[in-house]
């Protein structure tokens, strides 16, 4: 900590983040790219591609207790399945509308209702 009086830590903590901010953007933009590509770069169910669309998604559900248990930590969970610490097999990727899809299906048991088509 650089200085020993919270608050002052506290204003060059925010000066800091206001500085930098771009560049964490972009860094966490690169590690989420890497993840992405690492998982295969499409959604597991209709074939989309688009990297703004897509998401992680836990297979066996648990990803918002996750969240809610460790705050947002994507940026930590997104270098531990590069790393190795967490399994690949835990995870898959899906854009939006089929995580939903996959969530009232797999999870809440809302099964033979849709049909999702990803057309490019």
């Amino acid at each position: 900590m650089p200085f020993k009086d919270k608050e002052k830590n506290r204003e060059y903590q925010k000066k800091w983040a206001q500085k930098n901010r771009e560049s964490q953007k972009q860094y966490f933009r690169k590690i989420r790219i890497k993840v992405i590509q690492f998982l295969g770069g499409k959604c597991v169910n209709c074939g989309c591609d688009d990297f703004e669309a897509l998401e992680l998604n836990h297979k066996n559900g648990g990803g918002a207790r996750e969240q809610r248990e460790l705050g947002s930590r994507t940026k930590q969970l997104y270098l531990d399945i590069l790393s190795g610490r967490r399994k690949k097999e835990e995870f898959d990727l899906r854009c939006r509308v089929c995580n939903s899809l996959h969530y009232l299906t797999e999870l809440k048991g809302i099964k033979d209702k849709w049909k999702i088509v990803y057309i490019k």
